[in-house]
């Protein structure tokens, strides 16, 4: 199995920052977007599938297609509006937690899943990639007990990336307060699909962000306050 992941936001004037990540089986992802493609066809989806151009119909059918076909998904959420995720936008460089929430998203599902590959979608910091790419296969292995692969790709030269692109947007619309994308993130939590969290830094935080992280509403409380019916149960 292979995990894929890819990012929504950022750090600089951005309200959230948003990693997601999907656990696939390689050799099923060609049938996964022919379905999709099937699915869509009357919506006129074409070429590469990004989540920032979706219509309504055409994210809950991609989403539907995700339930059933994918092991299983995560997304770690850096929040302005959280007290630990607001210091590390304000504090940190944008790869500084761009590689937290990858290890935390993706380290969630390799302790679940016989995981040999991770890859995290390559597009934001390509000068460093080399070095991103070396720290999260080491932070990683220490997670899983087992050496991890990571190998970044392109969103446009791979499906499983793409999909990971649709999730990571959807959950970061929904923390911008979009109803319909919230209730679909709700049906993903309750379905056991999707595991979201805060970011933790779990182990790299000081004293005084325990502090911070006792303060915290969760964050799944947070995102059924508000609920829209989809399109098709």
């Amino acid at each position: 199995m292979h995990i894929f992941s890819d990012e929504s936001g950022g750090t600089g004037d951005e309200e959230h920052f948003v990693v997601a990540a999907i656990v696939a089986e390689p050799h099923k992802l060609k049938r996964v977007e022919k379905k999709i493609l099937d699915g869509t066809r009357k919506c006129s989806l074409e070429g590469e599938i990004k989540g920032t151009d979706l219509s309504a119909e055409q994210r809950e059918i991609i989403i539907n297609i995700l339930l059933r076909e994918m092991q299983a998904g995560a997304a770690v959420a850096c929040r302005r509006a959280d007290p630990l995720g607001g210091w590390a936008i304000k504090m940190l460089e944008d790869h500084h937690v761009w590689s937290q929430l990858t290890e935390e998203a993706c380290g969630s599902l390799v302790t679940r899943f016989a995981v040999g590959g991770v890859m995290p979608d390559g597009g934001r910091h390509k000068r460093i990639q080399k070095n991103l790419e070396f720290q999260l296969a080491e932070n990683l292995a220490k997670i899983a007990n087992r050496q991890i692969n990571v190998r970044m790709g392109l969103s446009h030269q791979n499906i499983g990336l793409q999909l990971a692109d649709v999730l990571s947007n959807t959950v970061y619309r929904a923390l911008k307060g979009e109803p319909f994308e919230r209730d679909l993130v709700n049906r993903m939590q309750e379905n056991g699909f999707l595991q979201l969290t805060d970011v933790q830094f779990e182990g790299r935080r000081e004293v005084w962000h325990d502090a911070l992280v006792e303060t915290r509403e969760d964050l799944w409380a947070i995102m059924r306050r508000v609920a829209k019916p989809s399109l098709q149960k």
